[in-house]
């Protein structure tokens, strides 16, 4: 796969590393930002919390739930011309 994992160092995450393209993390008894990769938990948790807070509930299944999350990264990545974007992806 060719995702890259942003996370904390909490050890559960660190198999994360050998299932994914890339596993950047940072480590908060060190540091609360880490520069070199520009993450922090506040990108993290916020980008969890806005994706939670625009996922319909009653939608909330294995089924539909890649739609979701394409629709929320188009959303968040574009401006307003999501629709022309969306077209341009597919072609």
């Amino acid at each position: 796969s060719q995702s890259i994992i942003f996370a904390d160092c909490w050890k559960g995450y660190s198999d994360l590393k050998n299932q994914f393209f890339s596993h950047r993390t940072v480590n908060h008894y060190v540091t609360y930002v880490d520069f070199t990769n520009n993450i922090h938990r506040n990108t993290i948790e916020g980008n969890c919390a806005d994706i939670k807070q625009n996922l319909p509930v009653q939608y909330r299944t294995k089924k539909r739930i890649i739609l979701y999350l394409i629709r929320y990264m188009i959303k968040r990545n574009t401006s307003n011309d999501s629709f022309n974007t969306f077209i341009k992806l597919l072609f």
